[in-house]
């Protein structure tokens, strides 16, 4: 209701000779004032933020106008008064919401009053809440919110997954929560501060529904839904080094290879692969599939991939350690017989007097190229081994050993790669003879 306003009337009367001045008044209801309020930069801020309150008048002038600005009921005389149609308000480290009041007291117009206010919220979690027309704010909305987390966001099958409820707005301990995953109510989950819930993730490629109903203190209720999907993210890596065809273990990368990682995802469409290589990010594209070089023998390289989806709601973090190693040589002996014996490198071989043997250089972790770009040098003593020609040939040592009257011989292997060139490798054994 608008203030009530006397406007002074005056009526002459006239009996007989006499001239009388009657006093009178009429009352009426005097004009509310209309105005909105414009909240700079938001409603919905965090810490640290300055908030500024603007009156924006329909029907009077500010310059006229008295002001008295509150926030919750103390007053700020400083920064009310006439033509003072604006405040700002410096949030702090606290959390929550905070009313903001304005009084106007235009000429010739009722007194007016308006309630409006800032919710202060932590960075990662504000949220816009519902205006009302005019500059106020859906306090009953804001004082209930809350946020579903879950840990890890997007399991991998089997993985458990911990479910908790932050929230600034209201005290938790003495609010009650039902939860439901995939439409099915927890009550064991459920009630008087229940924050938390843990279940274990289905099938990659499904995604659960998680929704939390809320009833705060104040009775407030508020109803939240959070997706988990569901997905496996492997890798498989290779690189381009060479091994024995018998050999059954992995071909090991060598400074100066080339090593691939390939991204194994199952049941989710990916659409982004943001790949890094020793916290240093590397590229984003997307493809499944990352190729470099290493530049140091020992040196571990941490492979890291963050996946998306085109819809932003899926994201995975898993990374894969590679090390790489040095090129080697092993020596084995062989046999039209027996074969090879690859259970034991040999370091030393002795073999019985006046009887013929041949042992064979096997390389590991070559960069890859045809066996006639290795090349073979065999030496027994002080003597090198020069009779056989063909490169492959030359990965076999025949040895023909004599009377046991002196000691072991000391010979060597030297190995190295012509395409690409790469160092040699000498490997040094002894042949001995048994009595």
């Amino acid at each position: 209701m608008g203030q009530k306003m006397a406007f002074a009337y005056m009526v002459l009367v006239s009996v007989g000779l006499l001239t009388i001045l009657l006093w009178g008044s009429v009352v009426r209801a005097a004009t509310a004032p209309e105005f909105d309020i414009t909240i700079t930069p938001s409603q919905v801020v965090t810490p640290n933020t300055s908030v500024i309150f603007q009156v924006v008048p329909k029907n009077f002038f500010s310059a006229s106008t008295t002001f008295s600005w509150f926030v919750g009921t103390k007053s700020s005389p400083a920064l009310s008064g006439v033509g003072k149609s604006s405040y700002t308000f410096k949030t702090t480290g606290f959390l929550g919401a905070f009313p903001i009041t304005v009084r106007v007291a235009p000429e010739g117009l009722a007194l007016g009053e308006r309630v409006s206010g800032v919710i202060v919220m932590p960075d990662d979690t504000i949220t816009d809440g519902p205006a009302i027309p005019g500059g106020g704010l859906d306090f009953g909305s804001v004082k209930s919110n809350f946020t579903i987390t879950a840990v890890p966001q997007n399991p991998h099958a089997g993985e458990s997954v911990e479910l908790s409820i932050e929230t600034f707005a209201f005290d938790s301990r003495s609010a009650r929560f039902t939860w439901r995953v995939d439409g099915k109510t927890q009550k064991d989950a459920s009630g008087l501060g229940k924050t938390d819930y843990s279940f274990v993730a289905g099938a990659a490629g499904t995604t659960h529904s998680v929704r939390v109903d809320v009833v705060t203190p104040e009775g407030i209720a508020n109803s939240k839904t959070l997706t988990v999907p569901v997905v496996d993210l492997a890798f498989y890596w290779w690189s381009n080094t060479s091994i024995p065809l018998w050999y059954k273990g992995k071909a090991l990368p060598t400074k100066g290879s080339s090593v691939s990682v390939m991204a194994l995802t199952n049941g989710q469409p990916i659409s982004a692969y943001n790949w890094s290589i020793n916290n240093n990010p590397s590229f984003k594209s997307t493809l499944r599939v990352f190729t470099y070089v290493p530049q140091l023998t020992g040196l571990r390289d941490n492979i890291s991939l963050e996946i998306l989806n085109s819809a932003k709601n899926l994201k995975k973090e898993r990374g894969v350690t590679i090390v790489p190693t040095e090129m080697a040589v092993h020596i084995y002996a062989t046999g039209p017989l027996e074969g090879t014996v690859f259970t034991e490198a040999l370091s030393a071989f002795t073999g019985s007097s006046h009887s013929s043997y041949d042992l064979i250089a096997e390389p590991f972790f070559f960069i890859e190229g045809s066996p006639k770009d290795l090349a073979y040098v065999w030496t027994v003593g002080d003597k090198t081994v020069t009779e056989e020609t063909d490169r492959e040939k030359k990965r076999v040592l025949t040895v023909k050993t004599e009377d046991p009257t002196s000691g072991p011989v000391i010979a060597s292997v030297r190995v190295e790669s012509t395409s690409p060139r790469s160092a040699p490798i000498t490997v040094p054994f002894s042949i001995g003879v048994r009595n």
